[in-house]
């Protein structure tokens, strides 16, 4: 049987050598201390808006015809548009709506510009549309999240709302959505 030698080895090193063992220790001890004071901190992260949403009125017109009146000539004149990551269109009544998720090499505000002028070169939408709101999308982080349970139809659980407002410092948006229902056996 081999015996394990114990003057080998990094630990066995610093066990010898005490001094240098503090020393790494102070500097490990130090480098984490000036880390902690100069990390950035903030509430809220610095979120860039990496989509661009097009919206289009089509008052009176059905789902059906938004899709074929606006969203696939949209998609066709978007479509080869450079620093495009993805497309997503929605259709409901009245309105046609597309979202554009930019690349993250891509410059937001050269590829705003070619939507803008896609979208104004299209000629053959139909003509009781309104014009089309393109804008970039900004994204909402939300602190808190509260749910509200009990017994109660749904209506009723949108009506009870505690008013959270009153504790906020500066302004504050608030969205109420119910949480939906929960059955207990």
């Amino acid at each position: 049987m081999k015996a394990i030698d114990t003057h080998k080895g990094i630990i066995a090193w610093f066990a010898r050598n005490h001094v240098a063992a503090n020393l790494l220790m102070l500097v490990i001890v130090l480098t984490g201390i000036i880390s902690a004071l100069t990390i950035r901190t903030q509430i809220t992260p610095d979120l860039e808006a990496d989509r661009i949403t097009i919206d289009i009125p089509f008052p009176g017109a059905s789902p059906g015809e938004v899709e074929s009146g606006v969203i696939t000539r949209l998609e066709e004149a978007i479509r080869d548009i450079e620093g495009i990551d993805l497309m997503r269109t929605y259709s409901r009544k009245g309105m046609g709506t597309m979202r554009l998720n930019i690349e993250s090499d891509a410059d937001l505000q050269v590829v705003m510009d070619d939507v803008k002028m896609a979208v104004d070169r299209i000629s053959s939408f139909p003509g009781s549309i309104e014009k089309p709101i393109i804008y970039r999308a900004q994204p909402q982080v939300g602190a808190i999240n509260v749910q509200v349970y009990g017994d109660l139809d749904e209506r009723s659980m949108t009506s009870v709302r505690i008013d959270p407002k009153r504790g906020c410092k500066g302004d504050a948006t608030l969205f109420f959505r119910p949480a939906g229902r929960h059955h207990s056996k």
